[in-house]
């Protein structure tokens, strides 16, 4: 048996020779190895450290080793790569969603958040929306891709609610995040449409438009839900949905990046905000001849 330095626990080496019990990843070669000595079998074996070898090679190898290399800056052999792949623990539900907040309407809430840092081996299907009330909804995973945010209906104005955010995945439901800020929906005056962004700008570089837009300075009442990016003469249209358009801000713009969309110089183009009214005013823009 061989015992590792302070700090590093006991490791027991009951392996053939040249076998690799642990793997810097950082370094690029072998912690501990063992090698063969002149003698007789059975005594012949010695656990070699490797972590500040005399001379390191090219290829990460103290000078002498003889053992192939998998590659020139490998530190695991070709034999035991396929442990790099193996599973350790079977697939486990999803991690809680992340910042997690919400906005109040009339008799409902804009319910926004980002999805778990760790899905727990198998992808999120869908999100389960919990009020402090007890109702719930259901949100599909593509929609809330797609969207960026989720609408929680039927909540009585006036009363102060929040919102936890569970996900799911195959092997079942995550628990819940932590609650939102509590929001009161309230009847509102007419809402209106929002106001033209603050600003808007595009770039064209290889057939790929940058889009960076500044949310307007009134929203009408209503949350921004998307952006609409419209050109002329082409007539072509597209909507700008997702995470980041609910939660712009003056110092947060909403920045897109919109491949095969090719404009010609001296195009005209259109960005408009949406709310839960309708679109309000564009912005006009020309792209430089």
């Amino acid at each position: 048996m061989a015992t590792a330095h302070p700090g590093e626990g006991a490791i027991e080496l009951w392996h053939a020779a040249a076998v690799v019990i642990e793997h810097d990843q950082i370094d690029h070669f072998p912690r501990f190895a063992i090698q063969e000595q002149a003698g007789q079998p059975g005594a012949s074996r010695r656990a070699v450290n490797l972590i500040s070898p005399p001379m390191i090679d090219y290829d990460g190898r103290p000078d002498g080793d003889s053992r192939e290399a998998a590659s020139a800056d490998a530190g695991v052999s070709k034999a035991y790569q396929g442990i790099l792949a193996e599973r350790f623990c079977g697939p486990t539900v999803p991690r809680p969603p992340d910042r997690v907040s919400a906005e109040a309407g009339d008799g409902l809430a804009y319910v926004t958040w980002d999805p778990p840092c760790l899905d727990g081996g198998s992808t999120v299907a869908s999100y389960t929306v919990i009020s402090s009330d007890g109702a719930r909804i259901s949100v599909p995973s593509a929609d809330f891709r797609a969207r960026g945010y989720a609408v929680f209906s039927g909540l009585e104005n006036g009363h102060a609610v929040n919102f936890t955010v569970a996900a799911t995945n195959a092997t079942g439901a995550g628990p819940p995040s932590l609650s939102t800020a509590n929001i009161v929906p309230e009847r509102r005056r007419r809402p209106k449409p929002p106001q033209p962004p603050v600003s808007a700008s595009v770039e064209q570089r290889n057939g790929t438009l940058s889009v960076h837009i500044t949310p307007p300075a009134a929203d009408g009442g209503s949350p921004v839900l998307s952006y609409r990016f419209a050109s002329m003469p082409s007539g072509k249209r597209i909507d700008l949905e997702g995470w980041d358009v609910i939660h712009a801000g003056a110092s947060d713009p909403v920045v897109r990046e919109i491949s095969g969309y090719s404009l010609d110089p001296g195009s005209t183009i259109a960005i408009s905000a949406t709310n839960a009214v309708g679109e309000g005013k564009p912005v006009i823009l020309t792209l430089q001849k």
